[in-house]
């Protein structure tokens, strides 16, 4: 288990976001646990329990497991009629700026499988915050190498001939 800020997930995170209510009673074990991933606080000093839970309550944090979560928040939910086959949706009245995560997600045609896959280039890795500025960049990119492919002219070596 992992806490996050809105600012460091990434889009393989948000299936695995835990609810606001569970994420909060788990606030006394993961700060008095062995691993200690407790954020710090504004002055630098480790979050009290209280404003551990506090925070994942407000969606100012979040709690990201390894497995798939008991309570999610973000969850993809299966439509045989969409193009995608499903759509992702937000649960429950926290925001914490994931609604914003969960239209890119959808108008961006992401599923699931896509954001499973990790490794260079791929959408699994890319940061939550700020997905539409990064796929309109990457759109961009693709669009920038597709013209300057169709502008290089065609040339056949010496003697080639097309049939």
């Amino acid at each position: 288990m992992n806490i996050k800020s809105h600012w460091d997930l990434q889009l393989r995170d948000l299936p695995f976001i835990e609810g606001p209510f569970f994420a909060r009673t788990c606030a006394t074990k993961l700060a008095n646990g062995p691993s200690n991933n407790v954020p710090k606080d504004p002055s630098g000093r480790e979050m009290s329990v209280e404003q551990l839970q506090k925070a994942l309550e407000h969606g100012q944090l979040f709690l990201v497991t390894s497995s798939p979560p008991s309570f999610p928040i973000v969850v993809w939910k299966p439509d045989a009629d969409h193009p995608n086959g499903g759509t992702w949706h937000l649960i429950g009245n926290i925001d914490g700026g994931l609604s914003r995560n969960v239209e890119a997600l959808n108008q961006w045609e992401i599923t699931p499988d896509t954001i499973s896959l990790s490794g260079p280039g791929c959408l699994g890795q890319l940061g939550a915050f700020g997905l539409n500025d990064t796929m309109n960049e990457r759109r961009a990119g693709e669009r920038h190498l597709a013209s300057k492919n169709a502008q290089r002219p065609l040339s056949l070596p010496l003697g080639a001939s097309a049939w």
